[in-house]
């Protein structure tokens, strides 16, 4: 099995970089978004006039979803092709995102925290092979 990668399809320079740079900056974007809200858990409870213990339960709740959905998401989306999941779960992410900007009460703010976590929980499964 010859194991020799032709010089012509290597990338050089500053673009050999990009693909790892960019899912560098998307885990960075990922796992801070997962935590800002717990920075903000008295001011969801003040804004939506529950206990910070219930506005708590958004940490929570989002843990869980990325715990258990992270295995039954990798079988489902398994013979998905890597960038066109990548897109798709970065959309979830930011339709979610945006959802959680215009929730008017807790529930719709849960509902749109749980689509963040869906992204989440599929996120890290496509990198490895994504990156050079």
């Amino acid at each position: 099995m010859d194991t020799h990668i032709s010089e012509k399809n290597v990338k050089k320079g500053p673009a050999a970089w990009m693909p790892v740079i960019s899912l560098t900056f998307a885990a960075f974007v990922f796992n801070t978004s997962e935590f800002v809200p717990i920075g903000l858990l008295s001011d969801i409870a003040k804004d939506f006039a529950i206990s910070e213990s219930n506005a708590g339960l958004l940490i929570t709740i989002y843990a869980w979803v990325v715990a258990i959905a992270s295995l039954p998401l990798m079988l489902v989306f398994a013979k998905t092709e890597n960038r066109k999941l990548m897109l798709s779960i970065t959309a979830l992410f930011v339709a979610s995102h945006i959802l959680s900007g215009f929730s008017r009460d807790f529930y719709m703010l849960m509902i749109s925290r749980i689509g963040v976590a869906c992204a989440h929980a599929k996120y890290s499964g496509p990198w490895s092979p994504l990156s050079p």
